[in-house]
């Protein structure tokens, strides 16, 4: 969700819409230009941090806003590593520079440099089983969000130079997408990742 959508979100709950909290849990967007930057302080170590800097107040706002993200609250970033598609190496290294200067990292937290992608397809459907069962066709994936009547989420590819081998998971991916009825739209991952929940809500497929 945007920034927009969770001022909204909160208004409707609280009272007013704390934009303070929302800018705060995604201060790291332009560090990490992925949902990487949502492992940074998408979690409940990263609520005490809202709580210690804007009061216990701000504790259910920044709750509803990782909810609202990811159906669920994380411990901390060692429960986030299905979310943790860095799309370099150099974002790799910030966002875990980065994690380590707030909470320490575990020493076997991506030990090991992982697969990183630049190629993702985007899907969407009003029938959210439909989504369900096409996350399960995918190895990495970032979260199913909600926008509006749809339901959708993008799903990542490595695919270094576009032969007929490298495409075949992502080619086998939108075959399911089509079978099950879901619109789809393949995209570069640094270029048009942002565009997730305008295609969700609105099926928009230009970059923004």
């Amino acid at each position: 969700m945007n920034q927009e959508q969770h001022e909204k979100a909160c208004q409707e709950k609280f009272g007013q819409p704390w934009p303070e909290v929302h800018a705060f849990l995604d201060q790291y967007f332009d560090l990490a230009r992925s949902m990487t930057h949502r492992v940074i302080l998408h979690h409940r170590k990263g609520i005490e941090l809202v709580v210690e800097k804007f009061g216990e107040a701000a504790r259910g706002p920044a709750e509803q806003h990782v909810e609202l993200d990811f159906g669920f609250i994380p411990d901390g970033p060692a429960d986030m590593d299905k979310y943790f598609c860095p799309t370099s190496w150099e974002e790799e290294r910030l966002v875990k520079e980065q994690i380590k200067a707030l909470f320490g990292l575990p020493d076997d937290w991506r030990s090991e440099p992982e697969e990183f992608f630049n190629k993702m397809v985007l899907v969407r459907s009003t029938d959210n089983a439909v989504i369900e069962t096409l996350l399960k066709h995918a190895n990495y994936t970032g979260e199913i969000i909600q926008c509006g009547d749809n339901w959708g989420f993008a799903a990542y590819f490595d695919i270094p130079r576009p032969t007929k081998e490298n495409c075949r998971e992502a080619n086998e991916f939108i075959t399911q997408a089509i079978k099950h009825g879901a619109d789809y739209y393949q995209c570069s991952v640094l270029a048009t990742w942002t565009n997730l929940e305008l295609f969700v809500f609105e099926g928009r497929k230009e970059p923004l």
